[in-house]
C-alpha cells in the first residue's frame, strides 16, 4: 500500500517528502533533533555581533601560512628575529618568563632542545606560527597578561611554545610559535570544530580580555557589514594592504549575508528590549533588588541593523562604548539559552522513556527563543508552527486526555498500546507535558514510529514497512483520541461519563442477578466498562448501536488461515452484561499436563515473572500486571486457564511459558487469529500440542526455528517452581534461597549463578529492552554485568533496576546482587462498582546492593545501602579518565589542559605521596616518587604537580631541565646515538 494513514498525516507534515533518509544500515534515519548544528553553542555568533554593537573592537587570530619550520637552523632564525625585538618572552617550560628579548645563542638552544624530539616530516613544518593583533592603544601590559593566560590555556601540557609580545606598530600583537609535536605524540593542528580552531581561540581572547579590561568582539567581516575580502598574506607582505573586491556570485552570496545580518541585528535588539522589560517587571515585583538597563544596547544593535542595511559597515568609534556590565547582562541571557539546551540534551540522553518528554518540551522551548533570534526566512517553521489539530501529543488535545485520566485514571491509554511496542509509560508523559509546537510533535511522533519498528521488526528504508509503520502508530493514537474523546465537546464528554458510569451500574446488577460473585464481576471489569462506554456514546451522539469489529474476530472454533478474515456484517450489539460474560480477546486452556508435573501447585510461577510483572492474588485467581499503576491486568491465570485482553504476541510468549513451566502437554486457544497463531508457533516450539489453529507452511518453518533455538536452553533451564508453603497467602514473604529458577536469564553450567549466593561484576549497561532479547517480547528492565571471568550476565527485572538507582549505582560501578526472598508490593486499580481507587497486594523480587565499588575505585564496604566516598581521588579519576588506585598509577595520569585538572592532577599526587615526599617534591627532590614507572615518568609527574602547585618556581625549573635532558638522553639512546 502507498497511501498513509490520515491521523498521523497531519501532524508528519512534509517530513517524509523532505526529511527522511536512507541510512547506511538499511533504516530510515530521522533529522537529528533541531540544535543549530552547534551543541551548546547556537548564541555564540550572536553574543559577538552584541558586543561589535556595542562598541567592542576587532581582535584577529592568523595563522601564518608557510609559517612552519622544518629544521633547527630554521626554527632559530625564526625565533632570533621574533624574540629580538619583544617586550617580552615567555615560554612552556618558564626558562624565559619575566625577560625581554633573547639573545642569537638562547633562541639557537631553544630551538636545539625541540628538534631534538622531533621524527618524521610534514608538509606544513614542525611548528607552526600563530599571530594574535590587538586594537589600536591597547595597553602592552595587557597584551602581555592576556597572551601569557591564552598560551596556558591551549599549549600548557600539550605543546611546547614561546611567545614573544610586540607594540612596535599601531596594533600591538604577539608571536606564538607552537611545537607541533605534542608531548603525547600528537600533531597540533587548527582545525574549525575543535578545541584549536580559529573560532575556539577568538571566543577565548574575548574573555580573557574581559576578565582584564578590554572589551574586544570577534565577529566576521560580513557580521561587520565588510563587502570585499581582505589583502593575502603575500600582498600584505609587499605593502598592499586594500581589500580584495568580490565578484559575481561571491558578491552576490556576500550580500545576502550582510542583509541577513542585519535582520539578526534587528531580532537582538527586540531581545535586549525584552530581557529590559521582564527584568524591570521583577524588580517592581521585588522579585530582584536590581535590574540592568539594556535600552542603549538596544539602540546601537538597531542602529548596526540600519547602518548594514543601507550599505554601511560597523565601525566601533561611531558607537558610543556600551559598559561592560550592560554586556554581560545580555550575554548571559544568551549563554543562559545554550546552556538550556546543553543540559536538556544530556538529559534526554540519560532519562527513562517516562522521563525524557519534559526535558524535550524544555529543549524545544529554549530553541523556539534561539530560533527567534534568526532572520524570518532562516527559522525553522516548525518550532514556530502550532501542532496538529487531530495529534493526541498536541498541546490542546494532550490536556484534554489529562482530564480523561483525571476522571478514570490511565488504563485505557496505557491499553491502547499494548503489544504496539510503544511504551505507555512514554505516551503518559508526553501527554503530562502536550507539545506546544509542530516540532515537538513531530518528534514524539517519530519516536512512536521508531518503537514500533523496533517491536515488529519493520525496516523503515522499505515503504511497505514504513506503510505498515505509520498503521500500527495510527492505529494506537486513533483508538487514544477515541477513549479520551477528542472529537467531542465538553458537554458531550461529560455526559458521556455520566451514561457510562450509570451503565456501569446496571449491567453489574444484571450480572449479579445471572449469579455471577464479585469476583467473577471483577475480572470481567474492562469488558463492562467498554461496553458500557460504547452504548453511552451511541446513545449520546444518536449513532447505530452494531457490534464492533474486535469481538466478531474472537471465536472459541479454531478457523484456518485461509478462511479467515470474511466480511463482516452488522449484528445488534450485546448488553455490557452480555459482553462481559463473553471469552476474553484471548485464552488458553490446558488439556492435559505432564505426569512430572501433575503435583505441582497449579499457580506455580517461575521466579522471573515476579521480576517482570506485579503478581497480585484472590483465592484462585491470579493476576500479572506489567506496571504497578496498569488498570488491566496483561494475564488472568486460574491455574488450568490462563486469559488477556492484550492478546498480543509479547503476551502470548509470556502465557506459553507459563504453561511450559506448569507442564502442559496440551491446550485449547481462542481469540483472534494473530493471537492464535503465535500460540501454536510458541507452545509447538515447547513441545505443547496446541488445538484451536492450523498452521500454514511458514508457521511451521517459524516453529523448527524456535525450536532449534529452545534446545540449548532446555539444558540450562532457569524457570523453576517458587517453592511451595503452607500458606499460598505469604508467598509474598517466600524463601528464594532454594529456588532453582533464582537466576531470570539463561546461565552457563561452567558459571552457574545464584543470586541467593549473590552475583559480582561491574556493570556495564542499564536500560530495557524486550526479555530474553526475544522478538515480539516485552519491554523490561535490565542490568548488564561483567563478571569477574569476563563473561557479561543480564540481570533482569524492574525491582534490580530501582534497587540500583535507589543506591546511586551507575554504569562502571562494582556490585554484589543478590536475592533470597519476594517483597510486597501495593498496585492501585479502579473498582468496576464505584470507579473509585482501590489497592491490591501483589508480590515482586526484593534485590540487595552490597559491596559497592564506585568507577573510581573507591569501595564503600559491604553494608546494604552504603553510599560511596567521593574523596581527591574520585575527582581526579574523572578528571582524568583513568583510575588512581595507587601511586605508581600516577604515571598514567595525562598531562591537564586546563585549571580543573591541574587541581585534580595536584590532588591525586597528594593523596598518593606522604606529607614529608610532598615537601620534599617542592624543593626539586623526586625521590618520592621512586616506583612511579621510568625516570622519565617520574620526572614528567613532578613538573605536571610543581605547574599545578604553582609556588615553586625554582624547583620547577630545575626538576623541567633534568626533564628535558632525561627525555633528550632516552631519544638519543632509542636512536642509537650517545648523550652527553
Amino acid at each position: 500500500m502507498s497511501a498513509r494513514p490520515d491521523a498521523v498525516t497531519a501532524a508528519m507534515g512534509t517530513l517524509f517528502d523532505e526529511g527522511w533518509t536512507r541510512g547506511p544500515g538499511g533504516r530510515g534515519d530521522e533529522p537529528a533533533p533541531k540544535s543549530f548544528g552547534r551543541r551548546g553553542g547556537g548564541t555564540r555568533s550572536y553574543q559577538h555581533m552584541a558586543r561589535a554593537a556595542a562598541g567592542n573592537r576587532a581582535v584577529v587570530v592568523k595563522l601564518v601560512r608557510g609559517g612552519g619550520c622544518h629544521d633547527s637552523r630554521q626554527l632559530g632564525n625564526q625565533l632570533e628575529y621574533l624574540t629580538g625585538k619583544a617586550d617580552r618572552v615567555f615560554d612552556s617550560m618558564g626558562t624565559y618568563e619575566q625577560r625581554g628579548p633573547l639573545s642569537g645563542d638562547e633562541a639557537r638552544e631553544a630551538a636545539l632542545r625541540w628538534s631534538a624530539g622531533w621524527a618524521g616530516m610534514t608538509s606544513a613544518g614542525q611548528t607552526a606560527h600563530l599571530i594574535l593583533s590587538f586594537p589600536q592603544d591597547t595597553d602592552s601590559r595587557d597584551v602581555q597578561a592576556i597572551t601569557a593566560r591564552f598560551c596556558e590555556r591551549f599549549f600548557e601540557g600539550q605543546f611546547d611554545y614561546i611567545a614573544a609580545t610586540h607594540s612596535d606598530r599601531a596594533h600591538p600583537h604577539a608571536h606564538i610559535v607552537v611545537n607541533r609535536r605534542g608531548e603525547d605524540g600528537r600533531l597540533f593542528t587548527l582545525r574549525q570544530g575543535t578545541e584549536h580552531s580559529y573560532e575556539t581561540y577568538k571566543d577565548a581572547l574575548v574573555e580573557l580580555g574581559q576578565a582584564h579590561g578590554v572589551a574586544l568582539e570577534a565577529t566576521s567581516r560580513l557580521q561587520r557589514g565588510i563587502l570585499h575580502r581582505a589583502p593575502t598574506d603575500a600582498e600584505y607582505r609587499r605593502g598592499r594592504t586594500a581589500d580584495r573586491p568580490r565578484m559575481g556570485a561571491d558578491l552576490d552570496y556576500a550580500r545576502g549575508q550582510i542583509a541577513r545580518h542585519a535582520e539578526s541585528y534587528s531580532a537582538l535588539a527586540a531581545h535586549a528590549r525584552g530581557i529590559e522589560a521582564i527584568d524591570h517587571s521583577r524588580f517592581t515585583r521585588g522579585e530582584i533588588a536590581s535590574y540592568t538597563r539594556l535600552s542603549d544596547l538596544a539602540q546601537n544593535l538597531q542602529r548596526a541593523a540600519a547602518d548594514l542595511g543601507a550599505g554601511r559597515s560597523l565601525q566601533s568609534q561611531n558607537y558610543g562604548a556600551i559598559p561592560m556590565y550592560q554586556q554581560e547582562r545580555f550575554t548571559q541571557a544568551l549563554q543562559r539559552l545554550d546552556t538550556v539546551v546543553a543540559e536538556a540534551e544530556d538529559r534526554i540522553a540519560a532519562a527513562a522513556p517516562g522521563e525524557r518528554p519534559r526535558e524535550e518540551a524544555r529543549l524545544s522551548d529554549a530553541l523556539s527563543k534561539l530560533d527567534a533570534l534568526l532572520p524570518a526566512e532562516a527559522r525553522d517553521q516548525e518550532l514556530a508552527g502550532a501542532p496538529s489539530e487531530e495529534g493526541i501529543y498536541a498541546k490542546q488535545n494532550a490536556a484534554i486526555a489529562m482530564e480523561h485520566v483525571a476522571r478514570v485514571g490511565e488504563g485505557r491509554i496505557r491499553g491502547a498500546a499494548e503489544g504496539s511496542g510503544i511504551s505507555g509509560d512514554a505516551i503518559m508523559a508526553r501527554l503530562r507535558e502536550g507539545a506546544p509546537n509542530s516540532a515537538l510533535e513531530q518528534q514524539w511522533l517519530l519516536d512512536d514510529l521508531r518503537s514500533v519498528a523496533a517491536h515488529h521488526g519493520f525496516d523503515l528504508s522499505k515503504q511497505g514497512d514504513l506503510d505498515r509503520a505509520l498503521e500500527e502508530v495510527d492505529r494506537v493514537h486513533d483508538r487514544i483520541g477515541e477513549d479520551v474523546g477528542l472529537d467531542l465537546t465538553p458537554a458531550q464528554r461529560e455526559a458521556i461519563e455520566e451514561k457510562t458510569s450509570r451503565n456501569i451500574q446496571d449491567a453489574i446488577a444484571d450480572m449479579r442477578r445471572a449469579g455471577f460473585d464479585r469476583a467473577g464481576v471483577s475480572s470481567r471489569s474492562f469488558d463492562i466498562e467498554d461496553q458500557a462506554r460504547a452504548e453511552a456514546k451511541a446513545e449520546v451522539l444518536g449513532v447505530a448501536r452494531t457490534a464492533p469489529v474486535a469481538p466478531a474476530e474472537v471465536s472459541p472454533q479454531a478457523q484456518p488461515p485461509e478462511r479467515a478474515g470474511g466480511e463482516a456484517t452488522d449484528q445488534p450489539m450485546p448488553t455490557a452484561a452480555q459482553a462481559a460474560a463473553g471469552d476474553l480477546a484471548g485464552e488458553a486452556k490446558a488439556d492435559s499436563i505432564a505426569p512430572a508435573r501433575r503435583d505441582l501447585d497449579p499457580l506455580d510461577t517461575p521466579a522471573s515473572y515476579y521480576d517482570r510483572f506485579v503478581v497480585t492474588k484472590q483465592g484462585d485467581v491470579q493476576e500479572f500486571y506489567r506496571h504497578y499503576d496498569d488498570a488491566r491486568a496483561a494475564i488472568v491465570d486460574t491455574g488450568d486457564t490462563l486469559s488477556t485482553k492484550a492478546a498480543d504476541k509479547a503476551t502470548a510468549l509470556d502465557m506459553v511459558n507459563l504453561a511450559a513451566h506448569r507442564g502442559w502437554g496440551s491446550m485449547k486457544v481462542t481469540g483472534p487469529e494473530d493471537f492464535r497463531r503465535e500460540m501454536w508457533i510458541e507452545g509447538a516450539a515447547k513441545g505443547i500440542k496446541v488445538e484451536g489453529y492450523t498452521p500454514n507452511a511458514r508457521d511451521l518453518e517459524e516453529s523448527a526455528r524456535r525450536s532449534d533455538m529452545e534446545r540449548p536452553r532446555s539444558l540450562q533451564r532457569t524457570d523453576g517452581p517458587v517453592p511451595a508453603t503452607a500458606d499460598r497467602g505469604r508467598d509474598a514473604t517466600r524463601d528464594l534461597s532454594r529456588d532453582p529458577a533464582g537466576s531470570s536469564a539463561p546461565t552457563t553450567s561452567g558459571d552457574r549463578i545464584d543470586y541467593s549466593q549473590g552475583v559480582r561484576g561491574t556493570i556495564l549497561a542499564q536500560g530495557t529492552r524486550p526479555y530474553l532479547d526475544r522478538p515480539g517480547a516485552a519491554e523490561s528492565p535490565y542490568v548488564r554485568l561483567q563478571l569477574p571471568s569476563g563473561r557479561s550476565h543480564d540481570v533482569w527485572g524492574v525491582g534490580v533496576a530501582k534497587a540500583l538507582t535507589d543506591q546511586g549505582v551507575k554504569t562502571g560501578d562494582t556490585v554484589t546482587l543478590s536475592s533470597t526472598r519476594s517483597e510486597p508490593v501495593t498496585i492501585k486499580t479502579r473498582d468496576p462498582v464505584t470507579n473509585e481507587l482501590v489497592e491490591k497486594q501483589g508480590s515482586r523480587r526484593a534485590w540487595e546492593v552490597q559491596d559497592i565499588q564506585r568507577g573510581t575505585g573507591t569501595a564503600t564496604g559491604t553494608t546494604t545501602g552504603t553510599t560511596a566516598g567521593t574523596g581527591t581521588i574520585a575527582a581526579t579519576a574523572a578528571a582524568a579518565g583513568v583510575l588512581i588506585a595507587a601511586k605508581s598509577d600516577l604515571a598514567r595520569l595525562p598531562a591537564p589542559t586546563d585549571a580543573a585538572r591541574a587541581e585534580a592532577y595536584r590532588e591525586a599526587v597528594e593523596e598518593r605521596l606522604t606529607p614529608d615526599e610532598i615537601a620534599r617534591l617542592k624543593q626539586g627532590d623526586i625521590s618520592g616518587l621512586e616506583g612511579v614507572g621510568s625516570r622519565e615518568d617520574q620526572l614528567s609527574v613532578a613538573r605536571e604537580y610543581l605547574k599545578a602547585e604553582g609556588n615553586s618556581q625554582p624547583a620547577l625549573k630545575q626538576v623541567t631541565e633534568d626533564w628535558f635532558d632525561e627525555r633528550a638522553a632516552n631519544a638519543a639512546q632509542d636512536r642509537g646515538v650517545g648523550h652527553d
